[in-house]
C-alpha cells in the first residue's frame, strides 16, 4: 500500500511534525509505503524532521490566490500519476480542495482523507475540509464540526 501526505509546509519544530513523522515510521515498519507533498511559499521550512521520509514540494510565491492555487494543483496532479498512492491524507484543510481538484485533474481515482490537527471553528477555509472523501479526527472537537 501507498500513502501519500499532503499538507502546506509547517515549521518544522511542532507536535504535527512529531505525530506525522512517527505515524509514517509505524506504517514503514508495516510495509506501508509513504512519501509527503508540500505546498510552499519559500525554502524556508526546516526539513531536518523528514530525515528518511521521501517528500516533494511544489514552490509558488505567486501573490493572487487563485493562481497559486492553480500551480499548486498542477504539480500534485502530476506528482499523483507519478506517485500512484492508494490513499491521500490532507493534514491541512486547504490541502483537501487541492487533492479534490488535483485527483480530478490527474484522472487518479484516489480516497482523499482529512488530517486536521487544529479546530476548525476559526480556521481559514474550513469549509475546504468537505472536499474530503473521509475524515480523521484528533480530538472531539474536530471529529463534532465534520458531522
Amino acid at each position: 500500500m501507498k500513502i501519500a501526505f499532503i499538507g502546506e509546509a509547517v515549521s518544522g519544530f511542532g507536535g504535527m511534525e512529531t505525530v506525522i513523522r512517527d505515524v509514517i515510521t509505524t506504517f514503514r515498519q508495516q510495509h506501508i509505503y509513504s512519501e509527503m507533498f508540500f505546498f510552499c511559499r519559500n525554502d524556508k521550512m526546516d526539513k531536518g524532521w523528514l530525515e528518511g521520509i521521501k517528500y516533494s514540494c511544489s514552490f509558488s510565491n505567486i501573490r493572487l490566490g487563485f493562481l497559486r492555487r492553480a500551480k499548486h494543483i498542477h504539480a500534485l496532479s502530476k506528482w499523483l500519476q507519478d506517485y500512484q498512492p492508494d490513499v491521500v491524507i490532507c493534514i491541512d484543510v486547504i490541502s483537501c480542495l487541492y487533492a479534490a481538484k488535483a485527483r480530478k485533474k490527474s484522472g487518479i481515482d484516489v480516497p482523499v482523507f482529512s488530517w486536521p490537527h487544529f479546530s476548525l471553528d476559526h480556521k481559514k477555509h474550513a469549509e475546504y475540509i468537505t472536499c474530503a472523501d473521509y475524515h480523521l479526527a484528533i480530538s472531539s472537537g474536530i471529529k463534532q464540526h465534520n458531522q
